[in-house]
């Protein structure tokens, strides 16, 4: 959970200003990532000939229940989703890639350059992916997920690009916490 300590992964370096500025402009990022995600999603979601429609997987939960869910769906989950996805598999293929890169004979600041952008793509399409095991969770269609996987992967792209622009995870952190309390909010405000 480095991010939440403002951990600067390229530097090595700590700040121990909890509500880093990063932090505060992903929070307000994410919750308008919607704007970039929900057309987009919609589109491609058209394209594959998904119906439009489909039922709530949440649906046979009681309210209470999606209550208890709240602080795993808009903060525990992102937490752990950004360290994970962004922190250690980003990180990772960005050092795999890089040396890849290099071993192949591109110079250090172009494969570093690659390395990033197919570190962030790879990275992004596993996250998306992995929001299919929402349906074995729900025990429902898996096709059910699929708008969510492509937002998912999408918004792996946005967080991986933030990431690397920052230089930590505060900003992708701040912005999946956004973007999942706004819809989490903005859901069960319409199941009521």
């Amino acid at each position: 959970m480095s991010g939440l300590l403002s951990y600067d992964i390229s530097e090595g370096q700590q700040n121990d200003d909890f509500l880093s500025s990063s932090l505060v402009i992903g929070l307000g990022l994410g919750a308008y990532a919607h704007k970039i995600y929900g057309p987009l999603t919609e589109k491609i979601v058209k394209i594959l000939g998904v119906p439009t429609g489909l039922p709530d997987p949440f649906g046979g939960l009681d309210l209470l229940t999606k209550l208890v869910l709240t602080p795993f769906v808009c903060f525990l989950g992102p937490i752990s989703e950004e360290q994970t996805f962004r922190g250690d598999l980003q990180g990772t293929l960005r050092e795999k890639f890089e040396s890849y890169f290099v071993n192949r004979g591109f110079s250090e600041s172009t494969a570093n350059i690659a390395a990033r952008v197919t570190a962030i793509f790879f990275a992004s399409v596993i996250f998306g992916l992995v929001h299919f095991m929402n349906a074995i969770v729900f025990w429902c269609n898996p096709i059910l997920f699929l708008p969510q996987v492509v937002a998912a992967t999408i918004m792996g792209l946005i967080f991986g690009l933030a990431k690397e622009c920052a230089g930590n995870l505060d900003m992708p952190i701040g912005m999946h916490i956004g973007n999942n309390t706004l819809a989490w909010a903005n859901y069960l405000r319409m199941s009521l």
